[in-house]
């Protein structure tokens, strides 16, 4: 076993080296289970959760009794986050194309009906009202994307996308959260960009109460990904 790590060390290419050398010693990456396994196998299945811990810790919008939608939510790393913080009282509906990993539906079983999952995209009418459904009588408090789609190297397509996503999530925010006068949150990753400091100016400013900017530390500082904390929605 020893001689085949060797090996394949070895025939590794210079660029997945450097990789590999980062990915070990990012504080923020799930632990691996041995130095030739891939798969992670710490508390959380994504990277990703450490941002959305980081985000709750400084403004603290995940309550124990909080509804949450967690759109794009596959592998599950926020939802993961979620369902620890609410404990068994709240609710999440996490919405993905993809399986959410085993774990996290392990975890979603061990509290309950904490856990509802949502098998589709978002701008299908069967999975609006599948959500809907899955919410009951019981408005949403707190509306979460990480989602970015796949990126091209062209930064002025990607921030579009970007942008697009955003305004998507901010739809959906307005017809599921909680009206005026409640402490809903929508938490959502954007790439900077000139176009999304005027969509935050000029939309998002008039949409909610308190807009803030943040970049947590665990995301990558040569990213240019950044998340938009906005609270208090506004009657439309």
């Amino acid at each position: 076993m020893k001689t085949c790590l060797l090996l394949l060390s070895k025939s590794r290419s210079g660029s997945s080296s450097r990789w590999l050398a980062r990915a070990r010693s990012d504080p923020f990456r799930p632990a691996f289970a041995s130095e030739g396994d891939e798969g992670p196998s710490s508390l959380y299945v994504a990277r990703s959760a450490y941002k959305l811990v980081q985000l709750d810790d400084k403004h603290r919008f995940l309550r124990p009794d909080s509804t949450i939608l967690d759109l794009g939510a596959a592998p599950g790393g926020w939802t993961q986050v979620c369902l620890e913080r609410i404990k068994a009282r709240g609710k999440v509906v996490a919405v993905d194309l993809l399986q959410l990993d085993s774990r996290v539906v392990a975890a979603g079983q061990d509290r309950g009906d904490a856990l509802k999952f949502i098998k589709g995209d978002v701008r299908d009418p069967e999975v609006q009202t599948a959500i809907q459904a899955a919410c009951s009588d019981r408005s949403v408090d707190v509306v979460l994307s990480d989602m970015l789609g796949n990126t091209t190297g062209n930064n002025t397509a990607d921030s579009a996308h970007s942008l697009e996503l955003c305004e998507l999530v901010l739809s959906i925010t307005q017809r599921y959260m909680r009206s005026e006068g409640e402490e809903g949150t929508m938490v959502v990753k954007i790439l900077q960009s000139g176009e999304a400091d005027q969509w935050r100016r000029t939309v998002l400013q008039k949409a909610f109460k308190s807009v803030k900017v943040v970049k947590p530390t665990a995301s990558r500082a040569e990213s240019r990904e950044q998340y938009i904390v906005a609270r208090g929605l506004r009657a439309a």
